[in-house]
C-alpha cells in the first residue's frame, strides 16, 4: 500500500469569542494551508471536515460549506465526519485510508468547534436498555470517579491545571506556536494570532477553534513540490464500556503500538487529549510516562477544548513540539464522551 505523509498543519487561536460560525472557522486553516504552499485549489482531491454533532448546524453539511468558504471549487468533494464529540483525528484517519489505498493523492482535513449551549448528557439521551445494561453516568459523575480512582482532590487538580497553564503561556510568550496559527477574528472585529487563555482546573472549558492538516501521497509530494513534515505510520480506533465515559483514546493508542510492535519507550512524545484533567492524568499514569512526555504543552485543555476540534488541534501541537525538540515518534490520542477514541502515530523520519 502507498504511504500517507503529513505535509503541514495549521490551526486558529483558541478563545472564547472567535467570530463566525463553525463553517467559517473551519475554512480559515483550510485556506491557510492552500495559500501557504501555493497550491491550486483544483489539485485537492477531497476535503474531510470533522465537527461536533452539537455544533448548531446540520453536521453533514459542515465540510461542504467550509470547503466552499475556503475557496475550493464546487467539484471538489467534501465529507463531514465525527466520532462522538471527537472529530479531527477520525477525519485524519479517513484521509490516511484514502491516500494509502491509492484512491486519493492530496486531501485536506479540517475540524472546527464552537462553544455549545447546554445539552442533555449521553446517559440522559441513551435508550433505557443501554442505561440499564451499561450503567451510564453523567460526565460530572464520571469525572468524580476518575478523581477517586487516582486519589486526586480539588487541590491536586488545581495544581496540575496551574502547571499546564504556565507551560502553555510560556510557549505563547516565546512565540513557539506562531508558525502553527492562522489569525482569526474575534466577535469585536479584532484579529488575533495567539491563543486567548480561558482555563479551569477540573474540566477543559469549551472555546472556539479550528485546525487543518494536509495529507499527501509520495506522488503528490513530487507533483506539487511539497515537503513532508512527518509520515503517518499507524492509526486505530477503539471503544470502552461507556460506564467509564472516557478511555477509548488511550486504548486506541495502545492498539496502534501493539499492531506496529512499537514499545511505549520508543515513543518520544504523546499528546493525550481528554476532556477532564483527571482523565488525562489517568491516561498518563496508565502509560507510565512522565508529564513532559505525555503533554507537549501541558494538558490539551490549558486553553480550552473546542468540541469537534479536539484531537486534530492536538496533532498540530504534537507535530510542532516534535520538531522543536528534534524528536522522531509522536502519538496523538483523543477521547470522546461516548467511550470511543482515536489515535495516530507519527514518524518524522522521512525517506520518500
Amino acid at each position: 500500500m502507498a504511504e500517507a505523509f503529513l505535509v503541514d498543519a495549521l490551526r486558529t487561536p483558541l478563545g472564547p469569542s472567535l467570530a463566525g460560525g463553525v463553517e467559517a472557522l473551519a475554512a480559515l486553516p483550510l485556506q491557510g494551508l492552500i495559500d501557504r504552499h501555493g497550491l491550486d485549489p483544483r489539485s485537492i482531491d477531497e476535503v474531510i471536515v470533522g465537527s461536533s454533532p452539537r455544533a448548531g448546524v446540520e453536521p453533514a453539511m459542515v465540510a461542504r460549506w467550509a470547503a466552499l468558504l475556503a475557496g475550493l471549487p464546487f467539484f471538489v468533494p467534501a465529507r463531514s465526519v465525527h466520532r462522538g464529540d471527537a472529530a479531527g483525528l477520525p477525519g485524519l484517519s479517513a484521509a490516511v485510508e484514502l491516500v494509502a489505498s491509492g484512491y486519493r493523492d492530496l486531501v485536506l482535513v479540517g475540524a472546527a468547534g464552537v462553544p455549545q449551549p447546554a445539552w442533555a448528557s449521553l446517559h440522559e439521551r441513551a435508550p433505557a436498555a443501554l442505561r440499564w445494561n451499561h450503567g451510564f453516568v453523567g460526565p460530572a459523575e464520571a469525572a468524580d470517579i476518575w478523581c477517586r480512582r487516582l486519589e486526586l482532590d480539588a487541590d491536586a487538580l488545581t495544581e496540575l491545571a496551574q502547571a499546564d497553564l504556565a507551560r502553555a503561556l510560556q510557549a505563547v510568550e516565546d512565540g513557539e506556536l506562531d508558525e502553527e496559527i492562522v489569525p482569526s477574528l474575534d466577535t469585536d472585529g479584532a484579529w488575533h494570532g495567539r491563543d486567548l487563555p480561558q482555563h479551569a482546573a477540573a474540566a477543559a472549558p469549551e472555546v472556539a477553534g479550528a485546525a487543518a492538516v494536509l495529507v499527501a501521497s509520495d506522488q503528490a509530494l513530487a507533483d506539487h513540490g511539497l515537503k513532508a513534515r512527518a509520515r503517518v505510520v499507524g492509526q486505530a480506533a477503539a471503544g470502552v464500556d461507556p460506564t467509564a465515559t472516557w478511555g477509548g483514546g488511550i486504548v486506541a493508542g495502545q492498539r496502534v503500538l501493539a499492531e506496529l510492535a512499537v514499545g511505549i519507550d520508543e515513543v518520544d512524545l504523546f499528546e493525550l487529549d481528554a476532556p477532564f484533567r483527571a482523565v488525562g492524568e489517568g491516561h498518563r499514569r496508565d502509560l507510565g510516562v512522565g508529564v513532559e512526555a505525555a503533554f507537549a504543552l501541558g494538558s490539551p485543555g490549558a486553553f480550552g477544548r473546542p468540541p469537534g476540534t479536539s484531537g486534530l488541534r492536538s496533532l498540530v501541537t504534537l507535530l510542532g513540539a516534535l520538531e522543536r525538540r528534534d524528536l522522531r515518534f509522536g502519538l496523538a490520542s483523543v477521547d470522546s464522551v461516548d467511550g470511543q477514541g482515536t489515535a495516530v502515530l507519527l514518524d518524522r523520519a522521512i525517506y520518500s
